[in-house]
């Protein structure tokens, strides 16, 4: 029984484990990486956190308790769990970049109803997407704010069809 543990060990890839020389290596690019943030103060590490998870992070520490509970939930939480985590969820800070936010704008619509949204919708996602990237920004989460410069425009509102007076009393009459 020793000796087929043994015979395994010997079979095991010698990749599986980083010799000394990669661990030094390694280890030297960790301090380099260390000293030019102390000078620069722009993080070099890779960061790994969910959009999702920043997003949530970022209404409970920065919006709630500071905001009253009505614009929390109506102006911030149901926009954020909504529309912007569905889209950007799943997807690393790091890794959003401008272009990702531009298709965001650009095939956003009503979740209940499919309609585009309005202009003020538009630029409250606009603005709650930038508070969220700069306040990450500001904890070293990310490097840039992919909203920043971005522009965006409404869609193409529908034509209303407005009543004659005429009309107007006909269906007053009908109702």
């Amino acid at each position: 029984m020793a000796a087929m543990k043994s015979k395994q060990r010997l079979e095991q890839p010698m990749t599986e484990r980083p010799s000394e020389k990669d661990a030094r290596r390694k280890a030297e690019q960790y301090k380099v990486q260390q000293e030019l943030q102390e000078q620069t103060g722009i993080c070099l590490q890779k960061n790994r956190t969910l959009f999702s998870t920043w997003a949530r992070e970022w209404l409970e520490t920065y919006k709630k308790g500071k905001v009253k509970d009505q614009t929390y939930y109506f102006t911030y939480q149901v926009n954020v769990e909504k529309y912007l985590i569905p889209f950007f969820g799943a997807m690393r800070l790091q890794m959003i970049r401008q272009i990702d936010v531009q298709r965001y704008f650009n095939t956003v619509q009503n979740a209940e109803t499919g309609a585009a949204l309005s202009a003020s919708v538009l630029d409250k996602h606009k603005m709650i997407l930038s508070a969220i990237f700069h306040a990450a920004i500001d904890n070293d989460l990310c490097f840039k704010n992919p909203v920043k410069n971005l522009k965006i425009e409404a869609k193409q509102k529908q034509e209303r069809h407005v009543y004659t007076a005429e009309q107007a009393k006909t269906a007053e009459q009908y109702a």
